[in-house]
C-alpha cells in the first residue's frame, strides 16, 4: 500500500513537473517572439527615419548649392568684363532658390512629425525634433537676409528663354551678398550636422541589439557645430529652448497669445445669469 502511494505521489510530482516545463518553456517562447517583433519594429522605425533624414541632407545640400554659385559666378563675370571677354549672364534664377527652399521646408517639416509619432520608444528622440526647429529658424532667418539682396541682383527672364537687360552688381554688393552666404553656409551646415547625428544616434538606439558595430559620434573642432546626442538630451533641449533665437521668438509668440487672449476677455461683454 504505501510503495502504491509512494509511486502515485512520484507520477504526480513528475507530472506536474512536466506541466510547470511546458509552462515555463511557453512562456520563454512568448517573450522571445515578442522580442523579435520588438527588433523588427525597431528595423522598421529606423528604414522609415533614414529615408526621411536622407532626404534632409540632400534637400540642405541643395540649398546651399544653389546660393554657394551665385556670388563667384558674378565675380568671375567681373573678371571677364574687365578683360573685355564675352561672358553671359548668371543662371541664378528666383525660381531655383523657391524650389530648394521648399524642398528643404518639406523635408524638415516630415522629420519633425516622424519625432512626434515615434517619441514613445525613446523620448530622447525629442531634442533632435526641437535641434532640426532651432535649425530650421536659422535657415529661414539667414536665407531671407541673403534673398532681399541677392534678388535685385538676380537675372529675370521676360518670357521663357529671354532675359530683361542684366547687369553686373558693384563690387561692394558682390561682397555682400558673400558674406550672407557664410551665415546660410553655417545655417544649412548646422542642420546637415545634426541630422547625420541623428542618423548615428537611431543606429545606436534602435539597431544596438542587433549588431556589434558601433558608429562613431562627431567630435567637431568648431563649437558651432556642436554634435546632439542622445546621451546629453536634457543637457542640449535646454540650450535649445532658453539660449536660441528660435527659443526667444516662440516664447514672444507664447506672450504675444496671451496678451491678445487677455484683451479679448478683458473686452468681451459679461453676462449675467
Amino acid at each position: 500500500m504505501i510503495g502504491a502511494a509512494a509511486t502515485l505521489l512520484s507520477a504526480s510530482l513528475g507530472f506536474g513537473g512536466i506541466i510547470w516545463q511546458i509552462g515555463r518553456q511557453g512562456r520563454d517562447a512568448i517573450r522571445q517572439q515578442r522580442e523579435s517583433e520588438r527588433l523588427k519594429l525597431n528595423l522598421k522605425i529606423y528604414e522609415s527615419a533614414i529615408a526621411l533624414i536622407q532626404d534632409g541632407i540632400l534637400a540642405e545640400v541643395s540649398l546651399a548649392s544653389v546660393l554657394q554659385g551665385f556670388p563667384p559666378e558674378m565675380n568671375t563675370i567681373g573678371i571677364l568684363q574687365a578683360g573685355g571677354i564675352g561672358w553671359n549672364p548668371p543662371a541664378m534664377r528666383y525660381q531655383h532658390y523657391a524650389d530648394a527652399k521648399a524642398r528643404l521646408s518639406a523635408a524638415t517639416i516630415s522629420i519633425i512629425q516622424w519625432v512626434e509619432q515615434w517619441e514613445t520608444v525613446d523620448p530622447r528622440f525629442k531634442v533632435f525634433q526641437t535641434a532640426v526647429n532651432v535649425a530650421s529658424h536659422e535657415i529661414q532667418d539667414a536665407t531671407e537676409n541673403w534673398f532681399k539682396e541677392a534678388l535685385p541682383c538676380m537675372p529675370v527672364e521676360r518670357v521663357p528663354g529671354e532675359l530683361f537687360p542684366w547687369s553686373l552688381p558693384d563690387a561692394q554688393k558682390r561682397a555682400r551678398l558673400e558674406q550672407l552666404r557664410e551665415e546660410v553656409n553655417v545655417a544649412t551646415g548646422r542642420l546637415g550636422c545634426w541630422l547625420h547625428d541623428f542618423r548615428v544616434e537611431l543606429q545606436a538606439a534602435l539597431l544596438g541589439e542587433l549588431f556589434s558595430g558601433k558608429v562613431e559620434r562627431r567630435e567637431p573642432i568648431d563649437p558651432r557645430f556642436f554634435a546632439v546626442r542622445l546621451d546629453r538630451a536634457d543637457e542640449l533641449t535646454r540650450h535649445f529652448e532658453t539660449e536660441t533665437t528660435w527659443a526667444r521668438v516662440k516664447e514672444r509668440a507664447i506672450a504675444d497669445a496671451r496678451a491678445a487672449l487677455a484683451a479679448a476677455a478683458r473686452s468681451s461683454p459679461t453676462t449675467s445669469s
